[in-house]
């Protein structure tokens, strides 16, 4: 009988005391990286009653920057914090975790399993993740492949970036590879 109620206790506080983990990821076209904020000032404002932690992950990618001739060393996520700090009443209230490592979509999930292992163990979270519509379907598999058996929640911000549809077709074709090479990250 004790067993029985223990195990109903559990599991209500796991369906009730949740913590919701919203992972907004960065991208270095900033008009890209603006319709995904955008996207999680309009989710966050619409859902004050959940206890959140965002993580906001996105580096700087030095290899995109050489490439068109542009130095720029503030990172991806502390671009989106500084933002949402500016922007968003409320933002003092959330716990922000800024991942400026990642310098790809796997690595940004390799560093976020790296972070939850380490602060969170028992990993007792939803997870929500703001993204473009054209990067729903690699993120789904990039996530899925280091969180297997967890369905995230996808807030997808619409995108007016023509390439970026047949750029994403080139992209998941090397998924498993990006999660081969990103996965050594883990024991850094």
């Amino acid at each position: 009988m004790k067993m029985i109620i223990l195990f109903l206790f559990l599991l209500l506080f796991h369906v009730h005391g949740l913590t919701e983990l919203i992972i907004i990821l960065g991208n270095n076209n900033p008009n890209i990286q603006n319709e995904r904020i955008q996207k999680a000032i309009e989710y966050l404002n619409n859902d004050s009653l959940n206890k959140k932690i965002l993580y906001l992950s996105g580096g700087v990618k030095k290899y995109f920057l050489r490439s068109v001739n542009q130095i720029k060393e503030t990172s991806e996520s502390l671009l989106m914090y500084n933002y949402l700090n500016e922007q968003m009443t409320n933002f003092k209230d959330i716990n922000v975790i800024i991942d400026e490592k990642s310098t790809n979509s796997a690595e940004n999930f390799v560093y976020l399993k790296k972070w939850v292992f380490e602060n969170y163990p028992l990993h007792d979270f939803t997870y929500t993740i703001i993204t473009s519509d054209f990067h729903e379907k690699r993120t789904l598999r990039l996530f899925n492949s280091l969180f297997p058996l967890t369905n995230p929640k996808m807030v997808l911000s619409i995108s007016d970036c023509y390439h970026c549809w047949s750029d994403e077709n080139i992209h998941l074709r090397n998924v498993d590879k990006d999660v081969k090479e990103a996965i050594v990250l883990l024991n850094e």
